[in-house]
């Protein structure tokens, strides 16, 4: 499992900024998956969501919890895919980032 999620890791962290959860998201709809895994990975990823939120006051990874619920999610959702790479972008605008 830990070789698929750094596959995934990778994908992400290489694609251009502003497309990065578009093309996420066009690869997770081009793998065979079960009917079931579709509402269960949205819930699961509004879980780690939540769960990240709750914890970002505290010390600890909360963030990268939420970070992770959100790229989970973006995987079954075009909409959510492309509003996180809108906020990217408008973040690395924000912070003076580019890539």
């Amino acid at each position: 499992m830990s070789g698929r999620l750094r596959e995934h890791w990778t994908f992400l962290r290489e694609a251009p900024p502003g497309e990065r959860f578009a093309r996420y998201h066009a690869l997770r709809q081009q793998q065979h998956r079960y009917r079931w895994q579709r509402p269960l990975l949205l819930a699961g990823g509004g879980g780690l969501i939540t769960v990240g939120v709750i914890l970002m006051p505290a010390p600890g990874p909360g963030s990268l919890i939420a970070a992770a619920g959100a790229a989970i999610v973006a995987g079954e959702s075009h909409a959510f895919a492309g509003f996180l790479d809108r906020t990217e972008l408008r973040l690395r605008g924000w912070f003076g980032r580019r890539r």
